[in-house]
């Protein structure tokens, strides 16, 4: 039970660790610390999992572009291995593995130098040439020379799996409050109806929002897009992605090629059938826009979504017959070292963070839970968690700060 206390015009509930977001990390942090025998209170006034997790592509796998990525990612996809099979189906959570795609000799180079670092990082992972890579992916363009496969990596439908992790916080003895929090301060966070939550601590998870509550972080935004088309039947059959992912598209967007299609069919917003159908539906991504703040058009450009399809045909000429389905734009949150922002915030006593993953906040997020968790209880962490720290930008604040 919250305990309350306060005056007649102010009512104040109490708890240990107040989560401010319910996105799939936020979700990961209730969960987490109510497992760890907290009294949490979770505070997300939309629909969970509704902000940047709804607008994600849901990937669970090994991020290693900058240091610091491949530590968090990695001890990220051994939680949700552990999680596996307590998922519910709906979660669509598959071990497909992500092939890295090659379309010429110097892209097989820049593979075989991926693949020596990852083994070096303990990863498991193996070179395909153009015969073997063909076998795996019998869709693909005959102008991928090969490739390298990360077997380990998976994909879910990351909405669904933060409601899973909430609902599992909850048992635990989690609340999840149907407020909006304007600002956390000495402990208190102050909600939109003039009530106030005192937290023994405070997590901000708010994601595009998060700037709001730790102003002085230098959080950096992007829009992406996202197209989900629907195929006749299966043509592809892991995660790919291309070795030379980035292409410019003009002078202020760039576009990956990244596909997954699902193992079951979806209707009507998204819900489950529940039977098995021979349609499939194909996740095709993404693009990153640099944009000032959360504010910003999140409109569709209609010519990123084209170069969006183009860039997948080019890899899956199969795709050029399926059916678009929809396509959206969203907000994500990064950093200058596109590393996340993690664990207690200097000059704010009893606040932490857990934001800024960019696009790997489903592959992170359990590992960002277990980072805060062992902050919070001053226990050794499984990895090291300075990379992430708010204290390595001392002296800057986020372009969103007001």
């Amino acid at each position: 039970m919250l305990g309350h206390r306060g005056g007649p015009d102010k009512l104040t509930q109490t708890c240990d660790v107040a989560v401010i977001g319910a996105g799939i990390v936020g979700a990961a942090c209730a969960y987490e610390l109510a497992l760890a025998g907290l009294r949490v209170v979770v505070v997300e006034p939309n629909a969970v999992g509704s902000g940047a997790t709804n607008l994600g592509y849901g990937s669970v796998c090994i991020v290693d572009r900058v240091p610091g990525q491949l530590a968090l990612t990695r001890y990220g996809l051994s939680l949700w291995d552990k999680l596996v099979e307590y998922l519910p189906p709906e979660c669509e959570y598959a071990r497909c593995g992500t092939i890295w795609l090659a379309l010429d000799e110097a892209q097989l180079e820049e593979a075989a130098l991926k693949l020596e670092f990852l083994n070096q990082q303990g990863v498991s992972a193996e070179l395909l040439d153009r015969r073997q890579v063909a076998d795996a992916e019998p869709g693909l363009s005959g102008a991928v020379t090969g490739g390298l496969f990360i077997p380990g990596d998976g994909w879910l439908r990351a909405t669904r799996a933060a409601e899973f992790l909430l609902q599992l916080a909850i048992t635990k003895g989690a609340k999840h409050l149907t407020q909006r929090a304007v600002s956390i301060h000495n402990r208190e966070v102050k909600l939109q109806d003039g009530s106030l939550l005192y937290a023994g601590n405070a997590v901000n998870a708010a994601g595009g929002d998060a700037a709001l509550f730790t102003p002085e972080l230098p959080l950096k935004y992007s829009k992406g897009h996202i197209l989900v088309v629907e195929a006749r039947s299966r043509c592809v059959h892991h995660h790919l992605s291309a070795i030379a992912s980035e292409r410019q598209l003009d002078a202020e967007a760039c576009v990956r090629f990244v596909v997954y299609q699902n193992s079951v069919a979806t209707g009507q917003g998204d819900q489950i059938r529940g039977a098995q159908s021979q349609a499939a539906r194909i996740w095709i991504g993404s693009s990153s826009q640099p944009v000032g703040d959360p504010a910003a058009n999140l409109q569709l450009d209609p010519k990123i979504v084209g170069h969006l399809l183009r860039r997948a045909i080019e890899f899956v000429p199969a795709i050029g017959q399926a059916k678009p389905l929809r396509s959206w734009a969203g907000l994500r949150v990064t950093t200058a070292d596109s590393l996340p922002v993690i664990g207690s915030v200097d000059g704010k006593d009893g606040v932490f963070v857990a934001t800024a993953h960019d696009t790997f906040g489903a592959a992170a997020a359990l590992s960002t839970a277990r980072l805060i968790v062992d902050e919070l209880l001053c226990q050794p962490p499984e990895i090291d968690p300075r990379p992430y720290r708010a204290d390595r930008f001392e002296g800057t604040r986020s372009s969103y700060a007001k």
